[in-house]
């Protein structure tokens, strides 16, 4: 060796990409080397699932657009031309979360390309997603898996049950996006693996949507649990045996509390007052909610009083919503600007156990513990309403 040569250091270790052509949408779509991209989500959007996939040259090479409220999430994904290439939608009443994707604008089962759903009903911290292609009808063993946490915008993607790594996606910050308000993050095709495919596992996972789920209205809790797109749980409620309709505690995964939700007593228009940590103390108020009106109404509408706003002239959020068909939305104060939308999304399990489950979508940079502190409020409201009300037919 040349004494005057400088030692190289050691090159990164390369995880083990896949052997042969991983083609699922189509082999055009299969390079020999390593495909980086970048996705690019806009900021507030009605029509949320918009978002454009770019190369290395910032060229756009795909589109997404999606419909945010609807029935079932349905998301098309188009070329740069605007052909569309896959379409996706969300099977309701699945509790796997389970997601279909079928070839260009079709909703037919010949179409059917692939199925993607959360490998367990309940996953701690981790995430994980299992992807079935729709020649495997018994899907007992996934064709590809998908790992790690996208709450944290982190995920791999894997070849079946192995180690082999077809694709990586990890957050991207930059300048641009935290001024414009955007989401940002890159993703690493492997070689011989279908870039297309991995976008639209992308824009899948990309679903804002939370999860809170309550169990069974007799329970000795009645604690609800939040859980993200994928499954994992972000967020639960703890509840004191003795003071169950008085008193939550809301804590992370890790059972740190972030903020307490106390019931104010003999108040007519349903008082809550929410504090930060497991505070009651009045300098840790962060927000009251209440009922907007004294009087029953056919709808029921809510006023969100941020601490500061001490008058309470004006409400800061208002909620309106229909306490019957569980579905509600979150504005900014007296305006027409949506942050959240609630709906009602019972599976079977839920009507068996007595249980509640609601699909909560959260629009970027609105932060989603205090939506999901509001949801939980919204479903004590209601609950108290009706029973309210069956116990004054019952004495007639």
């Amino acid at each position: 060796m040349n004494p005057m040569s400088p030692m190289l250091p050691a090159p990164a270790p390369m995880a083990a990409g896949p052997t042969e052509p991983v083609a699922v949408v189509g082999p055009q779509y299969c390079a020999p080397y390593v495909v980086p991209l970048t996705v690019t989500k806009k900021s507030i959007s009605l029509t949320d699932g918009d978002f454009t996939v770019t190369d290395a040259n910032d060229t756009v090479v795909l589109k997404v657009k999606g419909t945010l409220f609807s029935v079932r999430h349905r998301r098309v994904l188009l070329d740069a031309a605007g052909q569309p290439l896959l379409s996706m939608q969300e099977k309701i009443l699945s509790m796997h979360n389970r997601w279909e994707v079928y070839r260009g604008d079709s909703a037919h089962s010949c179409d059917k390309l692939f199925t993607v759903k959360k490998s367990s009903m309940l996953q701690m911290m981790k995430t994980e997603m299992d992807i079935f292609l729709a020649g495997n009808t018994s899907e007992h063993v996934c064709d590809f898996k998908i790992k790690g946490s996208y709450f944290d915008r982190s995920s791999a993607f894997y070849l079946g049950n192995s180690n082999t790594i077809i694709a990586q996606m990890n957050r991207k910050h930059t300048a641009a996006s935290v001024v414009l308000g955007r989401d940002v993050f890159s993703i690493t095709v492997f070689p011989q693996v279908d870039y297309v495919f991995i976008a639209a596992l992308v824009a899948i996972l990309d679903d804002v949507a939370l999860t809170v789920t309550r169990r069974s209205a007799y329970a000795a809790d009645g604690g609800f649990a939040v859980t993200d797109a994928a499954g994992a749980v972000v967020l639960l409620s703890e509840v004191q045996l003795l003071t169950r309709f008085t008193r939550r505690a809301i804590v992370d995964a890790a059972g740190v509390p972030i903020v307490s939700m106390k019931r104010k007593l003999f108040s007519t228009r349903y008082t809550w007052e929410v504090f930060r940590g497991d505070s009651e103390h009045e300098s840790d108020l962060l927000f009251t909610v209440k009922r907007s009106t004294y009087y029953p109404k056919p709808k029921l509408d809510v006023d969100v009083f941020l601490a500061s706003n001490t008058s309470q002239n004006a409400c800061d959020f208002r909620v309106s919503c229909s306490y019957f068909r569980r579905s509600c939305t979150l504005y900014i104060g007296g305006s027409n600007n949506v942050i959240a939308q609630m709906n009602r999304c019972n599976g079977v399990s839920d009507f068996v156990f007595l249980g509640s489950k609601y699909s909560v979508t959260v629009l970027p940079h609105v932060d989603y513990v205090f939506v999901m502190v509001i949801a939980m409020i919204i479903d004590e409201i209601a609950r108290e309403i009706r029973l309210r009300i069956v116990t004054l037919y019952s004495s007639t």
